[in-house]
């Protein structure tokens, strides 16, 4: 397995001093349909498709459409708040 899996997530949101792009993301992310949610931090956390497809129970392809679609989910809000802030 993977060095950072032995460290959970939850460890970066604990810190005092969490960078603002990351408190952003757990916002965003606390904010997303649960599989998608659960996608994500599976991703965060370095998992392959096809173990996120196994987790969740999804096809590998329907993975990658979903965190596709995340993806510019996000990328589009972080564009629209960064307008919004100048």
């Amino acid at each position: 397995m993977r060095e950072f899996r032995d460290q959970p997530l939850r460890v970066l949101q604990d810190q005092t001093t969490t960078a603002p792009r990351v408190e952003w993301l757990y916002e965003r992310v606390a904010q997303l349909e649960p599989v998608d949610r659960l996608l994500t931090l599976l991703l965060l956390d370095g998992f392959s498709y096809r173990e996120m497809s196994e987790t969740v129970g999804i096809s590998e392809s329907n993975v990658g459409v979903r965190i596709n679609r995340i993806k510019k989910k996000m990328t589009k809000q972080l564009m629209l708040e960064k307008d919004h802030e100048l």
